[in-house]
């Protein structure tokens, strides 16, 4: 039976219907079948949110434990040996620093929890703080030490590797959003990761394959 749309200005729409059944008998069976979806997807739509608040709190519990590595562990263990000097475990970084074209350090997030350690334990509220607009991504973080403002070849840099380092690495320009730390704020209840900020503006990077070559070469070598 083909009818028209009334929710699509009117376009045909081809409804198949049993032939064993009248008109009045196929449509009490379609409004049968649609109370029956709509019932559906009601309860899949509450179990999807339970799944999802039930997600985020498992997330937020995980965040909340120490980052421990491997050699940190085996130290509280019964007989291991006592550290003497300096030495001691090496503390895994929630970040991988790489270094731009004037030296100075970019620090990228590995992801999820990571990233809020970045942007809330190891960045100071001056320094430069960089995403991907309108996508998933890494947080990226320029330490900015003295009042100088930063040099324009380390912004191009750190918003390279915000872009590259995001959902949209395959594009080959990316609009990249950048502020100060001290503008960043996680949403109560939001999972790892998840921010929002204020006081932020938009530069719209073009991807280099040379400049994105040159850093990830000067990557640092650590990678715990």
């Amino acid at each position: 039976m083909t009818v028209s749309d009334d929710f699509e200005d009117g376009a045909p729409l081809t409804i198949p219907v049993d032939p064993a059944l009248d008109v009045r008998g196929n449509a009490v069976r379609k409004y049968k079948q649609h109370k029956r979806l709509t019932a559906g997807r009601r309860h899949v739509d509450a179990r999807l949110a339970a799944t999802r608040a039930a997600l985020a709190a498992a997330e937020a519990r995980l965040y909340a434990l120490p980052s421990l590595t491997l050699d940190a562990v085996r130290a509280t263990l019964p007989g291991a040996p006592v550290a003497r000097g300096r030495a001691r475990a090496a503390e895994r970084l929630p970040y991988r620093e790489y270094q731009s074209a004037t030296g100075d350090a970019i620090w990228v997030g590995r992801g999820g929890a990571d990233n809020d350690a970045l942007t809330f334990r190891h960045a100071r509220g001056n320094d430069l703080w960089l995403h991907c607009r309108d996508a998933p991504g890494a947080h990226v973080v320029v330490p900015l030490r003295s009042s100088a403002p930063v040099r324009e070849e380390t912004f191009l840099d750190a918003a390279t590797l915000a872009a590259h380092f995001s959902k949209l690495a395959d594009e080959e320009q990316v609009d990249v959003l950048y502020t100060n730390a001290k503008h960043v704020r996680r949403p109560r209840g939001a999972p790892p990761g998840r921010v929002f900020c204020a006081d932020a503006r938009t530069a719209r990077v073009r991807m280099e394959p040379a400049r994105l070559q040159r850093l990830l070469a000067r990557a640092s070598v650590e990678d715990a």
